[in-house]
Formats: C-alpha cells, sequence, structure tokens
C-alpha cells in the first residue's frame, strides 16, 4: 500500500500560496463593491415584458465583464490554447460569477423582482413603497427572501464542493506525475554508465515508495537478463542516496 512521504505535504501547501490568496482577496473587494452598487441602482422594471430580461442581466453582469478583462473569450476560438487552459479560465471566471450571485441570493431583492411576475396582482409589490405595503404583501417578500437566501446559500456549497474537488484533482495529477518520473527514472538505462552500477550511482533525492518498487519488480522479473533493478532492487521507504541503499560492489 501506498504511504504518504514527508515531502508529498509541499504539494497540498501550493494551493494556499500568495497568487490564489491575492485572488481570493481581490474577487471579495470586487464582489463587495458590486453589491453596494446593485443594492443602490438595482431598480424592479413592473412591466412584465422587461423584468425576466432585466432580472438576467443583472445575474450574469460580472461573468460578461470577468471573461471580458481575462480575454477567455479570445482563448476560447484560439486553435493554439490547450483545453485544459480554457477550462480553468472558464472556472475562474465561473467562480467569481457564482460569488456576486451568492450575493445578488443573499439580498433577496432580485429574487422578490423575478418571481413575483407569476403572481397575477402580486406583480407590483416590489414597486410598492413599504408604507403602503399590506401585512399579506410583507408576508410574501419575507417568505421570497427567504427562498432567495436558501438558494443562495445553496449555490455557495455547490462553489465550495467544486473548488475542493478541483484542488483534489489537482493533487492527485501532481502526484501521478512525480511516481511517473520517479519510474521512469529508475526504469530507464543510465548515460554513459558501462555496468549495472550507474543506476545506483545516480543521485536521487525522493523516497522509494513500496508501490514503485513493486511495479519496478513486475516490469524487470526475476528470470530477465542484464536487469539493473532486479540485480539490485531499492529498499522500500528509502532514498537511493542514502548510505544503507546498496551497492555493486557491497553485493559483490
Amino acid at each position: 500500500m501506498y504511504r504518504l512521504q514527508p515531502g508529498h505535504v509541499e504539494t497540498v501547501d501550493k494551493f494556499c500560496d500568495s497568487k490564489c490568496q491575492k485572488l481570493l482577496l481581490y474577487a471579495l473587494i470586487f464582489v463587495v463593491v458590486l453589491s453596494q452598487l446593485f443594492i443602490e441602482g438595482f431598480a424592479c422594471s413592473c412591466e412584465p415584458q422587461k423584468q425576466s430580461v432585466a432580472c438576467n442581466r443583472a445575474l450574469f453582469r460580472v461573468l460578461q465583464i470577468f471573461t471580458h478583462q481575462r480575454g477567455t473569450g479570445q482563448r476560447i476560438w484560439s486553435r493554439g490554447s490547450p483545453l485544459w487552459s480554457m477550462m480553468v479560465q472558464m472556472l475562474r471566471a465561473l467562480v467569481i460569477s457564482l460569488a456576486w450571485v451568492v450575493c445578488v441570493l443573499f439580498n433577496g431583492s432580485w429574487w422578490v423582482c423575478c418571481r413575483v411576475e407569476d403572481k397575477g396582482n402580486e406583480a407590483k409589490v416590489p414597486c410598492k413603497n413599504l408604507s403602503e405595503l399590506t401585512s399579506s404583501e410583507k408576508s410574501i417578500i419575507a417568505q421570497l427572501k427567504t427562498q432567495s437566501r436558501a438558494a443562495g446559500l445553496g449555490v455557495l456549497l455547490t462553489v465550495i464542493i467544486l473548488f475542493a474537488v478541483v484542488s483534489v484533482m489537482k493533487m492527485f495529477m501532481e502526484q501521478n506525475e512525480k511516481l511517473s518520473n520517479v519510474i521512469w527514472r529508475m526504469a530507464s538505462k543510465p548515460e554513459n554508465s558501462g555496468g549495472c552500477g550507474g543506476i545506483n550511482q545516480q543521485r536521487r533525492v525522493e523516497p522509494v515508495p513500496n508501490a514503485v518498487v513493486e511495479f519496478i519488480k513486475k516490469l524487470n522479473p526475476p528470470n530477465k537478463k542484464h536487469s539493473c533493478l532486479t540485480q539490485n532492487p531499492p529498499e522500500p521507504g528509502l532514498s537511493l542516496d542514502s548510505p544503507t541503499a546498496p551497492t555493486t560492489g557491497d553485493q559483490q
């Protein structure tokens, strides 16, 4: 079974680097400023035909601004851009936009404006002053704001789960790449070496996990001739540059 080595903790620390902290700080300031502008400048239209258009425009405006500033739309149609880079750029824009959507849903005014248009005579409730509202209209607004905050909490949990899944996937990709590099260096023949001692003479920094040793044994069975790794298999959990690592001279 594969055991986590002390050097692998550095991979987890890469997720909390300075760039990630700056991005989160800028996103927080960006969302707070736009939420204040939304509270001060958003006015619900009482016309049913224009109401849905205004709601959708207020909801997805941040996605349009962020993708335009990042140049994500230009990268999508670029032939030389890799698919993974495009997905990362779109994911960043989507996360910032979802943070804006969470602020809008927690406020509740957008939800009240968009949901009351299907209630007939109650469509003009958001356009009335607070002093003119009846008790039933106030209860309707309170109920809609509660639904809006519940939807915002669901979106926030979705963003957190999405960020956690992407972080775990990135960590596993880095670990697989690191193990592949170790296996490739150990399985490949050393350059400019006349014997099997060349592999043991190369310096190694990473410890050799048990899974790597078993994989190397499967690649190099004992009945195979001229196999340096089968003649001198590395011990599990030891670095190849450690003094306890076996050499050709010691076995002779």
